[in-house]
This record gives structure tokens, sequence and C-alpha cells, in this order.
């Protein structure tokens, strides 16, 4: 019987540190899946901490690159605007060189310049006329005094 005794002692010994040896491998185990779950989502947090950042950086580059579009366009516009004040002050003065060269330019001129100022004559004898030009006369007196206020208020501030 004390060979039964032990034997069952001894196989509970070992059946006990089997299942303590299995439940320690066992929390091993849940131990290290913990950790790999950490780390998956720690991996997915800094990619998608990335991604947002990606993004971040490419609006930001499309920004400036829709500014620089849009800097140019407006230099452009500029610089075409420019172009065609500086051609039309240019046409001017050759129109006028050349009516001053023509003596038969010079008479159309002069002819045109009496007809217009005939015309003018007697269009401001029309009462609609009349009451427009009143009109457009004290607007004109508005808007210079309301620019005075203006300039005097700006230059309180």
């Amino acid at each position: 019987m004390k060979k039964q005794t032990l034997f069952a002692a001894l196989i509970l010994l070992l059946g006990s540190s089997t299942l303590a040896a299995q439940t320690e491998s066992s929390d091993i185990r849940k131990d290290a899946e913990r950790r790999v779950s950490k780390a998956d989502v720690r991996m997915q947090e800094d990619a998608a901490q990335w991604t947002a950042r990606m993004k971040n950086e490419r609006a930001k580059k499309a920004a400036g690159e829709r500014k620089t579009a849009e800097e140019l366009l407006e230099k452009r516009l500029r610089n075409a605007e420019r172009q065609r004040l500086q051609s039309e002050v240019q046409l001017k003065k050759i129109r006028t060189e050349l009516i001053r060269k023509d003596p038969e330019l010079q008479k159309k001129y002069q002819t045109i310049m009496k007809l217009h100022y005939e015309l003018a004559m007697e269009l401001e004898r029309k009462k609609e006329v009349r009451n427009l030009v009143e009109i457009i006369a004290r607007l004109d007196a508005d808007i210079a005094s309301m620019r005075k206020q203006k300039t005097q208020n700006d230059l309180k501030k």
C-alpha cells in the first residue's frame, strides 16, 4: 500500500506540476497574446497617424501649389493689364502725332470736334439730359463729401 500511496502521491504531484506547467504556459501564452495585441493596436495607431500626417502634408502641398498657381495667374493678369494700359497710352500718342502731322487728318478732326460740340449743345437743351446732368452733379458732390469724411475718420484712427 505504501507503494500505491507513493505512486498516487507521485501522480498527484506530477499531475499538479503538469497542471501548474499548463497553467503557467497558458498564462505566458495569454500574456504574449496581450503583448502582440497591444503591439498590433500600436502599429495600427502609428499607421493611422502616419496616414493622417501624409494626407495633411499632401493637402498643404496642394494648397501651396494652388496658391502658387493663383499668384502666377494674378501676376500674369496684372502684367497684361499694365501692358494694355501702356498700349492705350501709346495709341493715343500716335493718333495725336498723326493728326498733328497730316493736314487732311487735322481737317477731319476739327470737323468732328465741331460736330461733337454742336451735338453736345443740342442735347444739353433737352430737359431729360439736363435733369440727369444735375443728378450726376449732386451725386459727385455727395461722393466727394463722403470721401472727405472717410479720410478724416481714417486720420482720427
